[in-house]
């Protein structure tokens, strides 16, 4: 390790943690003879517990599945190289040690703790500080982590690989209700498609009470027979395609769960707009809801598209079921892209479940909370172009 990292470190050891959730207070000791180096730092910040969302949350699940791989390996036989985040050098054993990317942001950090503080290394100056060579395990394991931050927000040495990257299936896990809104979606289409009838768009909850409807059980049962027949497997093998179905609507199941999820998102978005009503005499908070129902427009849009596309691509189940391995690994894309941003959006939809839209003193706190939240992450970038 260098001189000026050691430097670094013994700065951090005499820092004073910063006041909790206050990132403006955010301590960072930095390398004065870094040569404008911005990754040759070292961020020190206080642990914080991450909020839990009430409803289903695949971020937590996808953390919360990792931490139980990771334990079941400590418990038999060392953790496998080839399935979980082994790393041989002893910077990675340190006590508490994990990998994050701080703010949702785009760079991977390995956080340490340092006496009452913590540190947070970015990746680029770990290796150059501890001397792991470009071509060695542990530098190739790095790259591992900054793809598998892509799926859980956290990972600790020892964690197991997110399966995203092993095998392309989910690292996080859903309730039975989504498994039973997708499947009762798939059944639907095949009915339709059996009656010729064009199927509507159904709510979750109706989905689950549709699932126990006689009438359309024995519909069901008529559509499988007849899918069986048109692809080819004979009328008698209609279980051969409830099995499709069946594991088509494991696949589709993740998709019910952020559509959950981002129910919460588009909650968000409409109760700004009952505030708006609401301030609309105040003309600082008016501006303030305006910009932030701008900002929060685009991203909004943008998630209820995937949703609309994914369920047309989806809505012809005789041809999903032709297409099967094709049509998983689609669903499994835009499974990941989701997934991806309830990252972003952990703790304001935190914040935000249950809040009523009412003129109060903590909703104009989390109002500016939520703008600066908005502001930093879609603010939508603006060129001018000067008229010759």
């Amino acid at each position: 390790m260098s001189q000026n990292a050691q430097s670094q470190m013994a700065q951090v050891d005499d820092a004073t943690p910063p006041g909790d959730g206050d990132a403006g207070n955010e301590l960072e000791a930095r390398d004065d003879q870094a040569n404008g180096d911005a990754g040759d730092e070292l961020e020190v910040h206080t642990d914080e517990a991450d909020d839990e969302i009430e409803v289903a949350a695949p971020q937590d699940a996808a953390n919360t599945g990792a931490d139980a791989a990771s334990a079941g390996a400590g418990q038999g036989d060392d953790p496998d190289p080839n399935t979980h985040f082994v790393f041989e050098h002893k910077i990675f054993a340190v006590p508490g040690a994990y990998f994050s990317r701080p703010g949702g942001g785009p760079r991977a950090v390995l956080n340490v703790p340092l006496g009452d503080v913590w540190g947070a290394i970015p990746l680029q100056t770990l290796a150059k500080e501890f001397h792991i060579p470009v071509e060695s395990k542990d530098s190739k394991l790095l790259e591992t982590v900054k793809a598998g931050l892509n799926f859980v927000q956290e990972i600790r040495p020892g964690d197991c690989i997110p399966k995203e990257i092993l095998d392309g299936s989910a690292s996080w896990t859903v309730e039975k209700r989504h498994y039973v809104a997708a499947r009762m979606r798939l059944i639907l289409g095949l009915v339709s498609w059996l009656t010729g009838n064009e199927q509507s768009a159904v709510e979750a909850a109706e989905l689950e009470r549709m699932a126990e409807d006689p009438e359309i059980k024995k519909r069901a049962q008529e559509a499988f027979a007849e899918a069986a027949e048109t692809l080819g497997l004979g009328r008698d093998n209609k279980e051969k395609v409830v099995d499709l179905v069946d594991n088509m609507a494991r696949e589709l199941s993740y998709i019910e769960a952020l559509r959950e999820y981002y129910s919460e998102v588009n909650m968000i978005f409409q109760k700004l707009g009952v505030l708006s009503s609401v301030y609309a005499r105040d003309q600082s908070f008016k501006e303030i809801l305006g910009r932030m129902r701008t900002l929060m427009k685009r991203p909004v849009d943008q998630y209820n598209n995937e949703f609309e596309m994914l369920d047309a691509q989806t809505g012809e189940v005789i041809s999903v079921l032709k297409n099967f391995d094709k049509q998983v690994s689609y669903i499994r894309k835009v499974r990941d892209q989701l997934h991806q941003t309830t990252l972003v959006w952990t703790d304001v939809v935190t914040q935000w479940h249950g809040q009523e839209a009412i003129k109060d003193q903590a909703v104009e706190i989390l109002m500016r909370d939520t703008y600066s939240f908005l502001a930093r992450n879609f603010l939508v970038e603006q060129r001018w172009t000067m008229g010759v």
